[in-house]
């Protein structure tokens, strides 16, 4: 962590996966990362990433062969990838009961999102 409280994308990315409470899982995500957004696009990232996390990772979690670090994904810019998974998210039926609606912001206000959001914040 950083004087400004900021944290390396490398800290992150293992503080993210330490908070899950399945082994198994931990071991999936250790050993398969994604990475998404326009930032992936930073020329030496991925071996720099790489490289720091394979010197992070608990033995015990370490799968035979290489890690792998995927930047790309095939036929989609970086850049889009998330809003790809966005807009394949709102196609589900379970996808209505996601929506805030004015109704509720107004009945509940920020509260709201705690019960409707698909992840802890």
């Amino acid at each position: 962590q950083t004087s400004n409280g900021h944290i390396g994308l490398d800290s992150a990315i293992l503080q993210s996966i330490e908070h899950l409470s399945n082994d198994d899982l931990k071991r999936k995500m250790y050993n398969c990362i994604l990475l998404v957004g326009s930032g992936s696009k930073t020329p030496g990232l991925q071996k720099w990433l790489q490289n720091k996390l394979q010197q992070s990772i608990p033995q015990n979690y370490r799968m035979e062969g290489t890690q792998d670090i995927v930047m790309t994904v095939k036929d989609v810019d970086p850049g889009n990838v998330c809003w790809r998974g966005a807009s394949l998210l709102t196609t589900l039926e379970t996808a209505e009961e996601l929506w805030v609606t004015r109704e509720d912001w107004q009945s509940f206000g920020v509260r709201a999102l705690r019960e409707k959001v698909p992840f802890i914040w």
